[in-house]
C-alpha cells in the first residue's frame, strides 16, 4: 500500500504515470491500473485484491 500512495503522491504533484513508474521501478500499467482505482473506488482501491491459492 506504501508504494501505491507514494505513486499517487508523486502524480499529484505533477509528475505523469510514466515519470512515476519510472522512479518508482514499476511498470506504467501498474501505475495506470492504481491511480483509475484510485478514482473510481478511493483508497479501497487501492488495497490489495484477495488471490487465488492455487
Amino acid at each position: 500500500m506504501r508504494v501505491r500512495l507514494m505513486a499517487l503522491s508523486h502524480i499529484k504533484e505533477g509528475a505523469n504515470n510514466s515519470q512515476t513508474a519510472r522512479n518508482l521501478h514499476i511498470s506504467r500499467r501498474i501505475v495506470n491500473d492504481w491511480v483509475k482505482r484510485f478514482y473510481e473506488q478511493g483508497l479501497d482501491g487501492l488495497k490489495e485484491k484477495p488471490r487465488s491459492g492455487r
